[in-house]
């Protein structure tokens, strides 16, 4: 198994993915250094920027779930306040400002991703490259085989 800085390809494979999952900030730090010092290993570009390019797909993918609860939670504020005096659609708003599916969409999501970025850890480890869907074919194009 091929080493870069001491350290094995899959496990700093692995390190990018779960940097990926902790904040997508750090992952580009880690992608910017593997691409600066160890650009000769394809194995470790592919998965470096695939773990990249998940993380910022899911980061966008949970911006825009957090604005539209924002924005759900300001709508049934603002109607609650309206019918403040009507006791029956208050209460009505009321129950329906609990169920904010947004924030179940998140939850959900960071499940999965965590989950997710498991299983590619895992994959990393024995050194080969983890095929992301979509991404992979993507960024495979694109790396000097």
């Amino acid at each position: 198994m091929n080493k870069k800085f001491g350290v094995s390809v899959g496990l700093l494979s692995a390190i990018v993915f779960f940097a990926g999952y902790s904040s997508w900030l750090s992952c580009v730090l880690l992608l910017i250094a593997i691409l600066a010092f160890a650009s000769d290993d394809v194995t470790l570009k592919t998965n470096a920027l695939s773990a990249t390019v998940l993380s910022f797909v899911i980061s966008i993918i949970q911006i825009v779930l957090r604005f539209f609860s924002n924005t759900y939670m300001k709508l049934m504020n603002t109607l609650a306040e309206a019918f403040i005096d009507v006791e029956v659609a208050y209460n009505v708003i009321d129950f329906i400002r609990d169920v904010n599916f947004a924030d179940f969409l998140i939850g959900f999501i960071d499940v999965v991703y965590f989950i997710v970025t498991i299983i590619f850890m895992i994959k990393a480890v024995k050194g080969s490259v983890v095929k992301v869907p979509v991404i992979t074919s993507k960024i495979s194009k694109h790396i000097d085989a």
